[in-house]
């Protein structure tokens, strides 16, 4: 599955398509999320999904990665 990957799982995802003639992207990036939303919202079937907080193991500001994302 494209996407971000660390050893404990998938912290993002990108998709792409092409549907009637109209491109349709997105992505997104799990930073913060409660762990049981993570059971239910896994994107491989078979595959844990991560946060960014959970990674670093301390509290990860939105602004900061608005700023990451966007450099």
């Amino acid at each position: 599955t494209p996407g971000v990957w660390t050893r404990h799982g998938q912290v993002g995802f990108v998709g792409a398509a092409v549907k009637s003639g109209v491109s349709i992207h997105g992505a997104f990036l799990n930073v913060s999320v409660d762990a049981s939303f993570l059971r239910l919202a896994t994107n491989t079937p078979g595959q844990p999904a991560t946060t960014l907080e959970s990674q670093r193991l301390r509290p990860v500001s939105m602004n900061q990665v608005r700023e990451a994302v966007s450099r």
